[in-house]
């Protein structure tokens, strides 16, 4: 490690909530940097600072961060709107659309920019794991509006396919 990064790790524990968030930011920048930091940086106090977190892990990219950001969005809270949205690009980022089928629990009360964010991964995704994922969004009490979206999304993917 750098002198460069133990000093950005040393300021993830800085009192200033924007300075976590700078450091993080750095942090996405460099080469190599350990993780588990980062980690536990998704469950700072500070809502800012776990969205820092996410979008750091999501331009690190290792796929080991999954799970933790899986974890993330299950203790995040339903109006934490800009938390949820860097979580989920980060699962879209680093994973695929199985991670995804992980946090889509009550998928029709979440708001639309959350929902297009799913629905733009899968139709994306030529695999089986968004056939899955639109499998478990039809299974779900679904608004019209909503249930239409996961229809024309899955009318896309044939449309790919075909």
């Amino acid at each position: 490690m750098t002198e460069e990064i133990d000093r950005r790790i040393a300021e993830l524990c800085h009192p200033e909530p924007r300075v976590r968030c700078s450091a993080l930011m750095e942090l996405a920048e460099q080469d190599d940097v350990p993780l588990p930091p980062l980690h536990t940086a998704l469950r700072d106090t500070d809502l800012a600072v776990r969205g820092c977190a996410a979008f750091a892990l999501s331009k690190i990219g290792d796929e080991s961060s999954l799970p933790e950001l899986v974890d993330a969005w299950r203790s995040s809270r339903p109006e934490e709107t800009h938390l949820r949205r860097q979580i989920l690009i980060a699962l879209s980022d680093v994973g695929d659309t199985k991670w995804l089928a992980q946090v889509v629990e009550r998928f029709g009360d979440w708001p639309a920019e959350l929902q297009e964010l799913v629905f733009d991964q899968v139709a994306s995704d030529s695999g089986p794991d968004a056939e899955r994922l639109l499998a478990i969004l039809d299974a779900q009490a679904l608004s019209p509006p909503v249930r239409s979206a996961v229809t024309a999304a899955r009318a896309h993917r044939a449309v790919r396919r075909s």
